[in-house]
C-alpha cells in the first residue's frame, strides 16, 4: 500500500466509524405511538375549579376533570379511567403537553364554552384532544357565559372532527372500561 492509500484508508475507516456511532448514540426518532389516553364528558364541574371560581381556559379545564375524576370522585358516567393523569406531577405538565400538540383551535373553544365528550391521547411528550360529542344536550356552556378563549383558536387542522375518532381502545383503559359514578 503506499504512502497516499494509507491515509486515506484511515479517513474512510473513521467516517464508517463515525456514522455507526452516530446512529448507536442518536437513533431515528421512534414513530408517535400513544402511551396513554381516556374519554371523559367535561361537565359543568369541570368547568370550576374547587373554590368556585370559572375555569376559562383548556389546560385548566382538562386537569380540573382529571383532578376530579382521580382526586375527589366526582365522575360523568362517560369518564374513563387513565394512569398517565392520576400522578398530579403529571396533571401540572398538562398545559406545555397540549401547546405542543396539534390540536385545532375549534376544539378548545368547544371545550371552553359548552360540555363536549372528549377524547384524550397522551403521547411521551404531548396531548391531542378530539371531540366526541359536542355536549351533553343540557342546554350548551357552563353558567357564567362565554369567556374569551386564552388558548387555541383558528380553522381545524387535520384530526379533531365529531366523530372521527373511535372509542377509547387503549388496552389499560379497555380492561377496566369507563367508571361509573
Amino acid at each position: 500500500m503506499s504512502r497516499l492509500a494509507k491515509p486515506a484508508a484511515v479517513a474512510v475507516l473513521v467516517a464508517a466509524i463515525a456514522t455507526v456511532l452516530a446512529f448507536l448514540i442518536d437513533p431515528a426518532p421512534a414513530q408517535d405511538t400513544p402511551i396513554d389516553g381516556y374519554v371523559a364528558r367535561l361537565s359543568v364541574d369541570d368547568h370550576y375549579n374547587s373554590k368556585g371560581v370559572r375555569l376559562d381556559n383548556v389546560a385548566a379545564i382538562i386537569r380540573q376533570d382529571r383532578a376530579n375524576f382521580h382526586k375527589f370522585g366526582i365522575r360523568d358516567p362517560e369518564d374513563e379511567s387513565d394512569g398517565f393523569f392520576s400522578n398530579k406531577g403529571n396533571r401540572a405538565l398538562l398545559e406545555k403537553m397540549l401547546r405542543k400538540g396539534k390540536t385545532p383551535g375549534w376544539v378548545y373553544d368547544a371545550i371552553v364554552n359548552d360540555t363536549p365528550l372528549i377524547q384524550v391521547t397522551v403521547y411521551n411528550d404531548f396531548v391531542e384532544v378530539a371531540i366526541l360529542d359536542e355536549n351533553s344536550g343540557a342546554g350548551g356552556a357552563p353558567a357564567g357565559g362565554n369567556p374569551p378563549v386564552a388558548d387555541g383558536g383558528g380553522m381545524p387542522a387535520s384530526g379533531g372532527a365529531i366523530g372521527d375518532v373511535e372509542p377509547n381502545t387503549f388496552p389499560a383503559n379497555k380492561a377496566n372500561g369507563a367508571l361509573e359514578k
